[in-house]
């Protein structure tokens, strides 16, 4: 039976495989799809046609490649080329060591295109501006230069894993990628504030080390070769030269490179690793991505991630991201530390500047910060409540416990008094009383129910104790009747349960 190809899949392994040399590719695609023949011929099948010769991918990739050279032993400034680690767009990069004594390996990547005698110097001092990226989680520069007309840069040597491949790794939750997006955002801001941009933010420029730390790689180095000669064919290469579903529409249409385009990449990598698949995954070719990045809109992050992740997404997610990667660089955040703000006060419960600023929701976002203090107010506000509910029925208990009282004494004192022998009675029997009482009661409190209700009580325990059942099981109807219809309270409703249970054993 042919396995299923997940198309998400199958472009997160090509996106991955363009960074790879083209004599490791086969190797790295056949590890990556495993015993899914069927991913894997579909993984090939891209990279076919993403070959340099393909009339469909030539804008995208920028011009024909150059054959590869095998440069291991080259001396580059003081740093010789010991491994091939790497290919991209921009070019090629070797894991080198220093050639005077002292223990440092570094990552010399040799950039494409030739550099005249007259733009060398320009190249070197722009590259140099990049020394100024002093951040945590942004590849050093230690070195630049020109050799035989070759531009190259000496960077710190990271060893890690791309981000994607990390989370997917470690099955890292929501919470936890937003950390580490939240660690590259500021690196992108700082990088922003002394005039860098990256141009090429994607998961295999961002690794993550076995401590838990990502580090940006090939940041500016863009910026350097256009800096050398905007009008040479090189740097137009530069500027056609993205990846497919990490590039900003403006990008793919050869429009200047702002801090927004910046921003479209940090929102397409944070998609990529809270959803699971790249924005318009759905894109099947180059010339599918250059339309749908350019005309479609993005599905929103919880409607792309499968169940598990939705529901996390849904909210302040959905639209910081939707927000990040909005067609119109305009409408995106201003700032890369907008951005970072905005998934910050995510991690910490505050509202987002991406939401509409509606009472109900700030009002969630406020009590869902402070759980344990509103909660507690709530209760106390409960408590107060309460406490005057239940003062305020107890007080009313204890009025009508007072004033019933009060009228079954007034009760039993008329039915005593009409067994007075002075007005002559002299032979009346307790049952004749109760008889005679129960006959009285709707006309003496008619107009107080659960007074009767409680006489009627009374008489139900005396009858039963005299035996007179049929009599104690008529009043007792009575009894129920009345404090069902008029309000009687579960106290009293109780006791006249218990008394008809009694009765009812006897």
């Amino acid at each position: 039976m042919t396995a299923t190809v997940d198309r998400a899949e199958a472009y997160r392994i090509f996106s991955a495989a363009l960074d790879i040399v083209s004599e490791r590719r086969n190797a790295f695609v056949h590890e990556r799809c495993g015993s899914n023949a069927e991913l894997e011929r579909k993984v090939l099948a891209l990279l076919a046609a993403a070959e340099p010769g393909s009339d469909a991918t030539g804008a995208i990739l920028g011009g024909s490649e150059t054959p590869l050279r095998d440069l291991v032993g080259a001396v580059y400034g003081q740093f010789r080329l010991v491994e091939l680690i790497g290919a991209g767009g921009m070019g090629v990069v070797y894991r080198a060591e220093r050639t005077d004594g002292v223990p440092q390996a570094v990552a010399v990547k040799l950039l494409r295109g030739e550099i005249s005698a007259v733009s060398s110097a320009r190249f070197v001092s722009e590259a140099k501006l990049l020394a100024r990226l002093e951040h945590p989680a942004i590849a050093r520069l230690i070195d630049v230069g020109v050799r035989d007309g070759e531009g190259w840069i000496a960077l710190e040597l990271v060893r890690g894993t791309p981000i994607d491949a990390y989370c997917d790794a470690r099955a890292l939750d929501t919470r936890a990628q937003v950390r580490l997006l939240v660690a590259v955002v500021d690196a992108v801001a700082a990088a922003h504030r002394t005039l860098v941009v990256h141009r090429d933010i994607k998961p295999t420029n961002v690794l993550v080390t076995e401590e838990g730390h990502p580090k940006l790689i090939d940041f500016g180095i863009a910026s350097a070769l256009t800096g050398v000669d905007e009008s040479a064919e090189s740097a137009a290469a530069v500027r056609r030269s993205f990846t497919p579903h990490y590039a900003a529409p403006e990008q793919t249409r050869g429009e200047p490179v702002t801090v927004a385009t910046d921003v479209f990449g940090l929102g397409a990598l944070a998609y990529r690793l809270l959803t699971g698949r790249p924005p318009f995954a759905e894109a099947n070719s180059a010339v599918g991505y250059l339309h749908a990045v350019v005309s479609a809109e993005v599905l929103r992050p919880s409607e792309a991630a499968n169940p598990a992740r939705a529901r996390a997404l849904r909210g302040d997610l959905d639209a910081i991201l939707i927000r990040a990667l909005k067609r119109d660089p305009a409408l995106r955040y201003s700032s890369a530390q907008d951005l970072q703000t905005d998934l910050q006060r995510y991690l910490d419960g505050l509202p987002v500047a991406a939401h509409p600023p509606k009472f109900g929701y700030r009002t969630v976002k406020f009590v869902r910060r402070h759980a344990l203090p509103v909660g507690f107010a709530t209760l106390l506000a409960l408590g107060l409540v309460a406490g005057g509910v239940v003062y305020g029925l107890q007080e009313r208990r204890v009025a009508f416990a007072r004033e019933g009282a009060a009228r079954r004494g007034e009760f039993l004192e008329r039915l005593l008094r009409s067994a007075d022998p002075r007005e002559g009675r002299r032979d009346i029997t307790v049952a004749e009383l109760l008889d005679t009482a129960s006959r009285d009661l709707d006309q003496s409190l008619g107009k107080e129910p659960r007074v009767e209700a409680s006489m009627l009580g009374l008489i139900v325990d005396t009858n039963t104790a005299l035996g007179r059942y049929p009599e104690a099981l008529a009043a007792s109807d009575r009894q129920l009747a009345l404090l069902e219809a008029h309000g009687g309270d579960n106290r009293e409703r109780a006791q006249a349960l218990i008394s008809r249970g009694e009765l009812l054993r006897a």
